[in-house]
């Protein structure tokens, strides 16, 4: 589902910006912008079949930004999704520098508790 979402989250005139795996395997996408085109539908539909999903368990829940659209709305999405990209990457990364401080202490808890069993003293951790 997460490779279906990040293959359409823009398509058209359209943002997904949000989805649910409901009960029976279903999907809903939470879509922003344009009504949907039989283009876009159907090349929904084939993404969904390249990622496994069955097309008709994919529902689409448009929430249309209204019929004075701004013609640049494709760029203003755009940028959403590219800031929404690199504070997923900023946040990644501080969980990796701290998943790396985290293995750091543990090792160092291990080669301690290690120590002190060789040399038979009691190590108090905090």
């Amino acid at each position: 589902v997460i490779a279906l979402v990040a293959e359409n989250k823009t398509f058209g005139r359209n943002y997904v910006y949000d989805y649910e795996i409901l009960p029976k395997r279903h999907v809903m996408l939470h879509v922003t912008g344009d009504s949907m085109s039989s283009a876009d539908s159907t090349l929904l539909r084939e993404s969904a079949i390249r990622h496994g999903i069955k097309p008709d368990r994919v529902e689409v829940n448009i929430h249309k930004i209204g019929p004075d659209m701004d013609r640049h709305l494709g760029e203003v999405i755009r940028d959403i999704y590219e800031m929404t990209e690199k504070q997923l990457e900023t946040k990644s990364a501080q969980l990796d520098s701290i998943q790396t401080l985290l293995n750091s202490v543990v090792s160092r808890l291990d080669s301690l508790s290690a120590s002190a069993a060789r040399t038979g003293t009691d190590v108090q951790q905090p």
